[in-house]
């Protein structure tokens, strides 16, 4: 699994977290326990997205689903 993750840094990912808002972000780093995102967008409920600052790093076991972003999005 990890070849197929390094394979995709610079790519932009839409995640639904365990735990936690929804966000896009693309994928710069990646070890056995956390992913790295930059360029982070937080899809809050109830809520106008939000620019996060900073990266964003997830572990991989609260991540419920990735999908890669589709160009219109990046």
């Amino acid at each position: 699994m990890k070849n197929l993750i390094q394979r995709k840094l610079r790519t932009r990912f839409h995640v639904t977290p365990r735990v936690g808002t929804q966000f896009s972000g693309v994928l710069t780093a990646e070890d056995r326990v956390y992913a790295v995102f930059s360029d982070v967008l937080a899809y809050p409920e109830d809520a106008n997205p939000e620019r996060v600052d900073g990266d964003l790093y997830i572990r991989h076991s609260n991540v419920a689903y990735v999908q890669t972003a589709s160009h219109e999005d990046e």
